[in-house]
């Protein structure tokens, strides 16, 4: 939770506010939009870029996770390619 309200507060602050409105306050597009003064599309626009950057410091957190139990766990070879093939997947 702790990162998440990192990841929030790292937004830029148009980005968060809309993300904040629509997620916690429940808030439609067009009362954000009217709310805020901006069109719908903007609305849209600045809610998809901070879902995406909250996925982008989520996967990031996930792949420094998996670093950290490989290097406790896996030997040095083994655990380039693991982490290979995680870096892959995201």
């Amino acid at each position: 939770m702790r990162d998440l309200d990192r990841g929030i507060t790292r937004l830029p602050a148009e980005q968060r506010a809309v993300l904040l409105l629509v997620t916690l306050e429940e808030m439609s597009y067009d009362e954000v939009a009217r709310t805020m003064g901006i069109p719908i599309g903007t609305v849209m626009s600045r809610l998809s870029r901070a879902r995406e950057k909250l996925r982008d410091q989520v996967a990031a957190l996930a792949v420094a996770g998996a670093e950290k139990i490989l290097r406790r766990e896996v030997d040095a070879k083994a655990h380039a390619d693991l982490l290979d093939g995680i870096k892959k997947q995201l």
